[in-house]
């Protein structure tokens, strides 16, 4: 993925963020702009995680700010479908265990992605292709691997 397609997402998922959390993040002043990186507010996000001018700051601000988006925003059976949506592409597999090692850490994110796999493990997902399996079998791994032992046990009886 370019870096540039990095920093718009990064810039987007931290707009529904503001948005959620009613902050005011110029909203209006920074989408008139041509680039969409260029706030203030964004900027000091991204900098919490090292230096902007690195690949890999925008990707641990994105894998910071994911699960904020995702978890507020959405109904409590859709972070697996998100995940799977966004993480079975090519130009976004590379993030998926680094975000699902932060999710894990996340109490919420955990009960989520344990009831979503039951949920797609007894009822089935339709249209679940080749990369979308893979995708769910990642996620399956790191949540056995990082897992609390209450969650290892409920995940081994969908699996």
């Amino acid at each position: 993925m370019e870096l540039e397609t990095l920093k718009r997402e990064v810039a987007l998922t931290w707009d529904v963020v503001c948005q959620i959390q009613h902050r005011d993040c110029d909203r209006e002043e920074w989408m008139k702009k041509d680039d969409i990186t260029d706030s203030e507010g964004l900027r000091q996000t991204v900098m919490q995680h090292g230096d902007i001018a690195e690949r890999s700051t925008w990707e641990k601000a994105f894998i910071a700010l994911y699960p904020e988006m995702a978890l507020i925003s959405g109904e409590p059976g859709e972070l697996i479908g998100s995940l799977v949506d966004r993480f079975q592409k090519p130009k976004w597999k590379h993030l998926l265990r680094p975000l699902l090692c932060h999710l894990m850490q996340i109490p919420l994110a955990q009960e989520q992605l344990v009831q979503g796999l039951k949920d797609i493990r007894e009822d089935g997902w339709l249209f679940c292709d080749s990369p979308c399996e893979d995708t769910l079998s990642i996620i399956q791994e790191e949540m056995i691997r990082d897992g609390t032992e209450d969650q290892r046990k409920r995940l081994e009886q969908y699996i």
